[in-house]
Order: structure tokens, then C-alpha cells, then sequence
């Protein structure tokens, strides 16, 4: 007769209300583990591809580390690590570039120098400066990290 009752009444208002309860309780749970979760999600600040990882599962990172490297296609920017103290003084802020990647010597890409250093490194005893250049057209064989030798266009 009871489950008659309640097949044909419902549920009473304190069942109600406490599976309505138990209902928010779960609720608030997913939320707090949601929240959780989402301490453990790296997004990136633009769109690009994955170009390395360098962390494991299951290692713990800091804000000091670099857990992976993501690169945007549409924005490659060079930076040079051997341009001497002789050859600084001859490179300027817009200045055009021709790049040849090491690995595809048929290719020739253009750029324009977006930025130089203004501290020096010193390396085996040389005194060098780091040259920032945007590419245009990056041919789509061109590997992020790739080698490229860099031709600076001197004004006539």
C-alpha cells in the first residue's frame, strides 16, 4: 500500500526537500571540483601550436618554469645570438632582412628588425648584441628552432 501511495501521491515534502539538498550539495561539489581542475589547465594567451614540452605528467611546475613552448605561425619573430659590437653599430630599428634557413637553402624569407638589445653578452670572449626580427611569410617548412643565416639590406 505504501509504495501505491507514493506512486500515486509523490514524494512527501520533506523527501522533497531533502533530495533537493542532497541535489545542491552535489552541485556545489562539481563546482568546487571544477574550480580544482581548472588550477590545472594551461591556456595560452593566443593561438598556436605546441612546439615543445617540457615537463612529465605528473611533475610539479612552478611559475618560474617553462612547461611547454607554443608558438604562433602567424608571428615569427628571429632573435640573433652572434651579432658582434662591430656589427651593431650598422643595424637599425626597421631595417630589412632576407633569412635562409640552414635546412631549406632554397628558401628565402624577408623580415624587418623589430628591436635590438641594448645590453651586450659576452660569449668565447666576444662582445654580442641580440637582433629581434618579425618574418613575413614563413614558408611552412621552416621548424621553429631552425637555423638561419640573416642578411642585413644596407641602404644605398
Amino acid at each position: 500500500k505504501h509504495q501505491w501511495e507514493l506512486s500515486t501521491d509523490g514524494a512527501n515534502k520533506d523527501q522533497l526537500s531533502l533530495a533537493e539538498a542532497r541535489l545542491e550539495t552535489a552541485r556545489a561539489h562539481v563546482a568546487a571540483a571544477e574550480d580544482a581542475l581548472s588550477n590545472y589547465i594551461l591556456i595560452a594567451p593566443f593561438d598556436g601550436i605546441v612546439a615543445d614540452v617540457a615537463v612529465e605528467v605528473g611533475k610539479q611546475v612552478g611559475a618560474e618554469s617553462r612547461a611547454v613552448s607554443v608558438v604562433d605561425p602567424s608571428a615569427w619573430v628571429v632573435e640573433t645570438s652572434d651579432i658582434t659590437e662591430l656589427e651593431i653599430v650598422d643595424i637599425e630599428v626597421g631595417q630589412a632582412v632576407t633569412l635562409t634557413a640552414d635546412a631549406l637553402t632554397d628558401v628565402s624569407m624577408n623580415g624587418v628588425v623589430t628591436a635590438i638589445s641594448q645590453s651586450a653578452f659576452t660569449q668565447s670572449g666576444d662582445v654580442l648584441y641580440t637582433v629581434y626580427i618579425a618574418v613575413d611569410d614563413v614558408d611552412p617548412r621552416v621548424k621553429w628552432g631552425m637555423t638561419v643565416e640573416i642578411t642585413f639590406e644596407v641602404a644605398e
